[in-house]
């Protein structure tokens, strides 16, 4: 009974129960982190030669500034398209990645794949969710950078970028993000890669171990993919 009870425990979570938990884990480090969200993407989008609004000279500086002007609501400007962004592609994504290497693995009768096949997969799964939600993270991206004047709520600033450039508005920066797909390919094939060398080396996978073999995994992909994202 107790061996039955502790099989049952050790049983994989289903395509929805990873997809889930990716979003909530996702929305509760996006309540955290949100303002420094907002700066980077201000950061990125802004220009010496052509800025017509406050320019930032560093983090600390664009912190003070938003602050300043918009008050501590600033730092969270989108918030609500920004939690229903990151809710939707992470649940698109953990569901999509679950969902494909399960199957693959049952195809080739296997639990253990490659590096390049966990690359792959990864990829893959990243690609369905852009296209599902990246409509979401246009609008945020637009209200993030809106000045305080031009801001609008959710609703009105989609009917904005539809009646600017049509439906496809919403859709732009698509090719890019798909190519950045391999940011979580490089993350979860470079996490599963060192989880099987600490078991293999017979180190126990506490959840601080796993923690931070989840960070060094997403540092390594971030370094790599960063260049791509950056826009000036």
């Amino acid at each position: 009974m107790a061996a039955a009870s502790k099989e049952a425990q050790q049983q994989p979570l289903s395509p929805i129960g990873n997809a889930v938990a990716g979003a909530l884990g996702a929305l509760f480090a996006l309540s955290i982190t949100y303002p420094l969200d907002i700066i980077k993407t201000r950061l990125q989008v802004q220009s010496k030669s052509t800025h017509t609004t406050e320019y930032y000279e560093s983090t600390i500086d664009a912190i003070v500034k938003i602050l300043k002007t918009e008050g501590i609501l600033g730092l969270y400007t989108g918030l609500p398209s920004g939690l229903i962004g990151v809710a939707s592609t992470n649940f698109a994504y953990f569901y999509w990645y679950s969902f494909i290497r399960t199957r693959y693995q049952q195809a080739r009768s296997t639990l253990s794949l490659s590096t390049a096949e966990e690359l792959t997969l990864g990829a893959l799964a990243g690609a369905l969710a852009q296209i599902f939600t990246i409509p979401v993270s246009v609008v945020t991206t637009r209200q993030q950078t809106s000045t305080i004047t031009e801001r609008k709520s959710l609703t009105n600033t989609v009917k904005e970028i539809v009646s600017e450039d049509g439906i496809i508005g919403l859709w732009k920066g698509l090719g890019p993000s798909l190519v950045l797909c391999v940011n979580p390919a490089i993350t979860y094939g470079a996490f599963e890669r060192f989880k099987d060398i600490m078991l293999k080396k017979n180190f126990n996978l506490t959840p601080g171990l796993i923690f931070w073999l989840g960070a060094l995994s997403k540092t390594i992909a971030t370094v790599v993919t960063y260049p791509r994202k950056y826009r000036p």
